[in-house]
């Protein structure tokens, strides 16, 4: 499936310098997957022992569409959720 990364995301990933292939992982391989506003999924990505990746994107026809990237210290649904 085609990646296309928005410039915002862009951005985010160099302001945390995250690698492109970590996000495509998470994509590809999520820990988790969670329901965001508007239609948007969450994947959740361990990339450290403390520290979680969150990927917001969207589904159009045969491509995803990365809206933002956060790094996380906390894992999907609080600290009590895993």
């Amino acid at each position: 499936m085609e990646v296309y990364v928005t410039r915002h995301a862009r951005n985010r990933m160099r302001l945390y310098e995250i690698p492109h292939d970590m996000v495509e992982r998470a994509l590809e391989q999520p820990d988790d997957v969670t329901t965001g506003m508007l239609g948007a999924s969450h994947a959740w990505k361990r990339v450290a022992p403390r520290t979680w990746l969150r990927v917001t994107f969207t589904t159009e026809g045969a491509r995803r569409i990365v809206i933002t990237v956060t790094p996380k210290s906390q894992p999907p649904g609080g600290p009590h959720a895993h």
